[in-house]
């Protein structure tokens, strides 16, 4: 019986470079094509990103295992490169057997094929793909053969799991495992030496297919910040990855969009982006576009305004696609949402909530995703002895109720804080001491106004 092997297509972590020749016979052009295809490995070696990127035709087309990662266009192709920048990745060794190349009847395209083993290492860890069936289309323009195309395939019983998983990023470092159980009705410790590690570890959001979290760590000896990003590789979670932010500035309290491309964030950077930190916090929002985390931007009014008297603060991303946050003016405290209005916000409006939020010292808003529970945390007086998590319920005519403490299931003499929703609702994470924690939604039920 034959044995069909199925295949999946991806791109090997190579490009591939040009060759130069002057004749225009086919022995010559056979030799350049060959060394093309050899060096499109051997750049990873030197990491010499100038000379890589003259290799490619401005029109390249490539693409990955997955298909929104296909790339397309030689500008496109260097922000995809970025991250092949790491100081700690380096390629390795390569080999390739079985090279056969056609060229057409004009003598300006060639096609190849060949089996590719290509080994990089980082942080010293060494990864390999080996027997990667790839092929490729050259195009001898100006005198020189650059790629047009380039495509891969890989048996996929032998794909490595978690190249499967998480793009070949999973290939430098398998990640540790988190608890696979959902969570019960007493807090646990989340991923605990994963997220939960050495450092503060605070403000966890998730994005809405749970692939994806965003949180703050800051380390207690210098009390720099970071914001973190770790991506799901099935009951596991990925190497922590930096935004760049929270450098230069005081950049806090960040909140990850469903979607995962955009994140919302209190820094006191100036209004135009660089020089001196200014007065009072702002709200910001970046964006990603494919690999890469832009420049934050300031949001204008009418979220953030231009009376100096009004501090904004503690942005998250609402379940109607506005965002909601806090504004403080004076002894007035208020928690404001506002609606989407095509690229900007519509004018915020307060949740009439019956609480004197300022009085009460309430601050870390959170929305559960249908918008009708409200969690937050406060330090005043008849709590256990530190901050608390409470909960108000929205009723069906839009008013809601008091701010309940959570009580000692949830509350202790730490400091619990910053509440999030996990996207179905159905846990809740927040930070207690140095650590987040998860507990079941459940918890809050027996608060519950009866209607």
């Amino acid at each position: 019986m034959r044995h069909r092997t199925t295949w999946i297509a991806i791109i090997v972590t190579a490009v591939l470079a040009v060759g130069y020749l002057a004749a225009a016979d086919e022995p010559a052009d056979r030799a350049a094509v060959q060394r093309a295809i050899e060096q499109s490995i051997g750049w990873a070696i030197e990491k010499d990103f100038d000379a890589m990127f003259r290799l490619w035709a401005d029109d390249l087309f490539h693409f990955w295992l997955f298909s929104d990662s296909q790339v397309i266009g030689l500008d496109n192709f260097k922000k995809h490169a970025e991250h092949w920048r790491d100081p700690d990745f380096r390629g390795t060794r390569f080999e390739f057997r079985d090279l056969r190349i056609v060229f057409s009847r004009s003598g300006d395209v060639a096609w190849y094929s060949c089996r590719l083993d290509d080994c990089g290492s980082f942080k010293g860890k060494e990864f390999c793909l080996k027997d990667v069936f790839q092929t490729g289309v050259l195009e001898k323009r100006d005198g020189r053969w650059v790629h047009v195309l380039m495509h891969g395939s890989y048996p996929v019983d032998k794909i490595p799991e978690n190249y499967v998983r998480r793009f070949y990023r999973d290939l430098f470092e398998k990640p540790a495992a988190t608890e696979a159980k959902p969570p019960g009705a007493t807090p646990e410790v989340f991923a605990p030496g994963v997220v939960s590690r050495d450092g503060i570890q605070m403000k966890l959001t998730m994005s809405a297919d749970g692939a994806e979290i965003l949180y703050t760590e800051r380390d207690p000896a210098t009390n720099a910040v970071s914001f973190l990003s770790r991506r799901r590789a099935g009951d596991s979670w990925g190497e922590p990855v930096a935004l760049p932010y929270a450098r230069e500035y005081m950049d806090i309290e960040p909140s990850l969009s469903p979607d995962g491309r955009k994140i919302l964030f209190v820094s006191n950077r100036p209004a135009g982006g660089g020089g001196e930190p200014g007065k009072f916090p702002d709200v910001w929002m970046a964006e990603k576009t494919g690999d890469r985390w832009g420049d934050p931007v300031r949001l204008g009014p009418p979220i953030n305004t231009a009376d100096p008297a009004d501090i904004e603060a503690h942005p998250a991303f609402g379940p109607d696609g506005g965002i909601y946050f806090m504004r403080q003016n004076g002894n007035s405290r208020r928690l404001l949402q506002a609606a989407r209005l095509g690229d900007g916000f519509d004018e915020p409006r307060s949740l009439p909530l019956t609480d004197d939020l300022f009085a009460g010292g309430f601050s870390g808003p959170c929305l559960s995703p249908d918008g009708r529970i409200l969690l937050m945390h406060s330090r005043r007086d008849g709590g256990f002895g530190n901050w608390d998590l409470y909960v108000a319920f929205r009723d069906e005519s839009g008013g809601w109720s008091k701010l309940m403490n959570l009580g000692p299931v949830v509350n202790t003499d730490q400091a619990e804080s910053s509440p999030a929703f996990s996207p179905d609702g159905r846990s809740i994470f927040f930070t207690r001491d140095t650590d987040i924690y998860r507990v079941s939604a459940t918890v809050i039920e027996a608060l519950r106004p009866k209607q």
